[in-house]
């Protein structure tokens, strides 16, 4: 900058006063130059698609982050700071904070280190790119409500003193889906109530199990409207009576529900019990009861 200044003292006819601005304007051009040293490039969102509470391990997603040199080469650190812990991120939504790991690398063995400490040195020759890796997985068993939840990186590109090259925003986002897992005690899909030889009043009860992360309502339809009917001769039946945590549920019509207005754990003990069993014939007696559970 000293010999642009002194290019225009003599012989041109020129003021000191227009030297001193051309000067300045060289200056300005110098910064410009330094400050585009490195490009920072980034996506101003990147969608981590959608979650649901049950997955027992989500895939990590890249976060696409590129630093891009100019006409000089690109050589520094990159930081990336947010509002949390090292490794971890937690994005705002409907149902509070969802935790999302942040690393170094897809194994997720190397967390992410949050400013002002440096997540990576970059270089890149003028006129070429570093692809840096970064790297977004949910963490599991997370039953919150459903919605979108979201929050803010900032990166930054520092030369060797600390100066800022460059500085990008760049928001994480993802969709919490509503969901309900269910299982009666054990983990088992099904369950049998086995009554052995029938005879009125005799009950059996089995526990259902269920996690939602939002309301859901439960359905119980049976196959023969809440009688017990003879393997080999249809049209002899015994009823039975069916209640869910005591409350009574009439099947008559082949199906009755039960709404469970919040989210959370819930434990539902299903019991029935046997009718009056004069004058049917002899044989095995079965009904089949689908339960289907919704989220609302």
């Amino acid at each position: 900058m000293r010999l642009t200044a002194m290019a225009f003292t003599a012989g041109t006819g020129w003021t000191r006063g227009a030297a001193r601005l051309l000067a300045a304007a060289w200056l300005l051009a110098g910064a410009a130059g330094s400050a585009w040293a490195c490009d920072l490039q980034v996506p101003a969102a990147e969608p981590l698609g959608f979650y649901r509470p049950s997955t027992q391990g989500s895939m990590p997603r890249p976060l696409g982050v590129r630093v891009r040199a100019g006409t000089s080469v690109c050589s520094g650190t990159l930081q990336v700071q947010w509002a949390g812990v090292n490794g971890e991120l937690m994005l705002q939504g409907p149902g509070g904070g969802l935790r999302v790991a942040l690393t170094l690398d897809a194994a997720g063995t190397a967390p992410l280190p949050a400013a002002p400490q440096d997540a990576t040195a970059v270089l890149a020759n003028p006129g070429s790119a570093q692809d840096v890796s970064l790297w977004a997985r949910v963490l599991p068993d997370q039953w919150l409500a459903p919605g979108t939840y979201q929050a803010p990186l900032w990166l930054r590109v520092l030369d060797a003193r600390g100066g800022t090259l460059d500085e990008r925003d760049l928001s994480l986002w993802l969709v919490v889906e509503a969901e309900v897992r269910a299982s009666f005690s054990g983990g088992d899909r099904s369950a049998r109530l086995d009554f052995g030889e029938l005879a009125q009043g005799a009950r059996r009860a089995a526990l259902l199990d269920v996690r939602a992360n939002t309301a859901h309502r439960m359905t119980l339809q049976s196959t023969q409207r809440g009688r017990l009917v003879n393997r080999r001769f249809p049209d002899s039946t015994v009823p039975y009576v069916l209640r869910v945590g005591g409350r009574l549920m009439p099947l008559a019509g082949g199906a009755a529900g039960l709404e469970q207005p919040v989210a959370g754990r819930s434990q539902h003990a299903i019991e029935a019990e046997i009718g009056p069993v004069e004058r049917v014939l002899a044989g095995d007696y079965a009904d089949d009861l689908l339960i289907t559970i919704e989220a609302r």
